[in-house]
């Protein structure tokens, strides 16, 4: 098998569902408090990804797996911290036309799980994009024939744990700082992109400018029909005659609880969130503490949009009830089939980011 990427929506042939810790890997840590929320989030987790590659599966999609040691427990890492789990491929590959693309440099590479599961499937046309920044997001980009659609929004922000309030590199940063960095990745980009043009001469480069990882601000369910959580381009220039669906936010459960702890709390929102374990203060200070690189800030993502097309009428969401999108299936004679994805909002990673399209027919 090879690499065969044109568009989101032809149909899906192989693709790559990450993995993650099994609840043993937890098994040493001391804390109860802080062992058995992660214990459940490892069960739930490994739930929701077997029953993902059974839906994968049964549509007849090829689907392979990161490898991770079962013996491994989490007192085995050395000085380096925790490794991220091979939960999400899609941070740092992307495959596009025939070539697997690696966007990740140095330490900020992801699990080699993946990039090792990957080369067994397909070793032939890697492409190394950078080496200068660990900024060059893969999920940034999105292949649509014979358009290549890039996020180059050059202000990379960050929070304020204690306040939540938005921060650009400047404040965290001294100002020489932020300019390497700054520099580094419009650099990066720029070679990343001549890269492609040399591969693809024929291939429309365009930039767009928007906060947030694309596949989290809109999905190309087919040629005419588009998921958006905002107005975040002009989609009448850059998608004439494209219906488009906007969604205001998450129509879930999840969503309206996290929104009734933050004004009922009164009180920052950590990055992360897991239901039930509002209160577990050792359990979050545990993981800003060690587990950082695993979390993102949720109030960032509409996981609603961060879907994964089967094909042009079958689209796999983790939430079944979000009646404006919805309606814009049936318009388009789209049916979604649900699949659970109950800690989204601690991975901050939807169910596009967790798997990886390797081809598609």
């Amino acid at each position: 098998m090879s690499y065969k990427i044109r568009n989101k929506y032809d149909t899906l042939d192989t693709v790559m569902l990450g993995d993650t810790y099994h609840s043993q890997y937890f098994d040493t840590i001391k804390n109860d408090k802080i062992k058995s929320a992660l214990k459940r989030i490892a069960d739930e987790t490994q739930e929701d990804l077997e029953n993902f590659q059974n839906v994968l599966k049964n549509f007849g999609c090829r689907v392979i797996r990161p490898e991770l040691d079962k013996n491994d427990r989490i007192e085995n890492v050395g000085m380096k911290g925790i490794p991220r789990p091979p939960l999400q491929p899609r941070d740092a590959q992307f495959v596009m036309g025939n070539h697997l693309f690696v966007t990740g440099v140095g330490d900020h590479l992801d699990h080699p799980s993946i990039i090792e599961r990957l080369l067994d499937y397909d070793d032939s046309v890697v492409e190394i994009m950078n080496d200068r920044s660990p900024y060059l997001d893969a999920p940034n980009w999105t292949i649509n024939n014979n358009d290549l659609w890039v996020n180059n929004c050059e202000e990379h922000r960050f929070r304020d744990k204690e306040t939540g309030e938005t921060l650009h590199r400047f404040d965290i940063y001294d100002k020489t700082q932020y300019e390497s960095v700054l520099h580094r990745t419009i650099e990066a980009s720029e070679d990343a992109l001549i890269k492609i043009k040399t591969l693809y001469p024929n291939l429309n480069i365009n930039v767009l400018q928007h906060e947030g990882h694309s596949d989290g601000c809109f999905a190309i369910l087919k040629d005419g029909a588009i998921i958006t959580r905002v107005e975040i381009q002009n989609y009448k220039k850059n998608f004439p005659n494209y219906d488009i669906c906007t969604v205001q936010d998450d129509q879930t459960d999840f969503r309206r609880e996290l929104s009734f702890w933050k004004v009922t709390k009164h009180k920052a929102l950590t990055s992360f969130w897991l239901p039930g374990e509002e209160d577990n203060h050792e359990f979050q200070e545990f993981v800003e503490t060690w587990l950082e690189d695993w979390v993102g800030f949720v109030e960032e993502s509409i996981f609603d949009v961060n879907v994964l097309v089967l094909d042009e009428h079958n689209v796999c969401v983790s939430n079944p009830n979000n009646s404006v999108i919805n309606s814009f299936f049936k318009k388009h004679n789209i049916e979604p089939i649900y699949v659970p994805w109950r800690h989204r909002f601690f991975w901050d990673g939807g169910l596009h980011c967790i798997t990886l399209d390797l081809r598609r027919s």
